[in-house]
């Protein structure tokens, strides 16, 4: 059961993020017959029915020693229980990994467990506690001559420093990622590093760097068939153009993100990027239409668990008033 399981979520994950970097599947059951998505809704749809029965099906595993499908269930479910926003879920899952990689040995599946709990410790504002899985990934990706993981590593502690409001410091690691995964030739890896440089080039001020390094990360996941990243580098663009008081610049990027956030279930993206269109329809005079969009944004944010945001735009939305369009 386990074993099919593993199998599920590895298909969604493999129709929600393509370019991820995954380790091999045990052989399958040749009894049972491999589930096969249509379409990135149906992947997200099965993952959301199932979640309950992946973590158990991962603590069942490791209670009946069936290790190799314990620490890589986490490892597939990752991905897609982040991006949708189960957070509770992924991090209990994640624990059961660990403890299934460390008892057979596996140094690499213990680092990427790490690195996939570190991000989950970021966006609930746990910087200490993801500050030392990080240090414990990395010191792991050296130990064992991974570069490729090492590159993931350091991109998540430039996200660790960015959350910190940490920019100068972020971008030093962003940069030590990028040259790595240019050097590697891993494009999808390099994509996300631009994409990241061009948020810390934003809040920095640097304009002009911010829209480089967001226009070739935008390039790079076109070609590389990587829906999400498409939809946050647009998201990214939006707002270095919000940023700098260009709303008509950033209204057709967001208009674009917004329908490719909502095709790969992207509720993180889906919530920044409801609420700029708020703030454009608010700037706009037109407070019906930015309501709509800030009670959505808030929705999502609660829902998420991320109160600070739902916070903002709950006060974004007491500010325009009771009037009409």
């Amino acid at each position: 059961m386990a074993r099919w399981y593993l199998g599920g979520v590895a298909a969604a994950d493999g129709l929600l993020l393509p370019n991820g970097r995954r380790p091999a599947l045990p052989e399958a059951d040749r009894q049972q017959h491999p589930l096969v998505f249509a379409d990135v809704d149906a992947a997200t749809g099965w993952c959301d029915k199932e979640r309950a029965a992946l973590l158990e099906a991962a603590q069942l595993a490791f209670e009946h020693q069936a290790f190799d499908i314990a620490w890589r269930l986490p490892v597939f479910a990752g991905g897609p229980f982040r991006q949708c926003g189960w957070y509770a879920e992924s991090l209990a899952m994640i624990d059961v990994g660990l403890a299934a990689a460390r008892a057979v040995g596996e140094s690499g599946a213990e680092a990427s467990l790490l690195n996939g709990r570190s991000s989950l410790m970021t966006l609930a504002g746990r910087f200490e506690e993801s500050a030392q899985d990080l240090t414990a990934a990395l010191r792991i990706r050296r130990e064992i001559g991974d570069r490729i993981g090492e590159v993931a590593v350091l991109s998540n502690l430039g996200s660790l420093l960015s959350h910190q409001g940490r920019w100068a410091e972020s971008m030093t690691h962003q940069l030590q990622a990028l040259a790595m995964s240019r050097a590697l030739g891993r494009r999808s890896a390099e994509a996300n590093s631009l994409n990241n440089l061009g948020t810390c080039a934003n809040a920095l001020g640097q304009d002009a760097e911010a829209l480089d390094y967001l226009h070739a990360a935008l390039e790079i996941h076109r070609e590389e068939g990587d829906v999400d990243g498409e939809a946050v580098a647009l998201l990214n663009l939006a707002e270095v153009h919000l940023h700098h008081g260009r709303p008509a610049e950033s209204l057709p990027l967001l208009e674009q993100a917004l329908p490719i956030a909502r095709r790969v279930g992207d509720r993180y993206a889906q919530a920044s990027i409801l609420a700029d269109l708020g703030r454009i329809k608010a700037a706009d005079q037109a407070p019906t239409q930015a309501r709509a969009l800030f009670l959505e944004a808030h929705a999502l944010w609660q829902e998420l668990g991320h109160h600070d945001a739902a916070l903002t735009v709950r006060a974004e939305i007491e500010a325009l008033g009771t009037g009409g369009d």
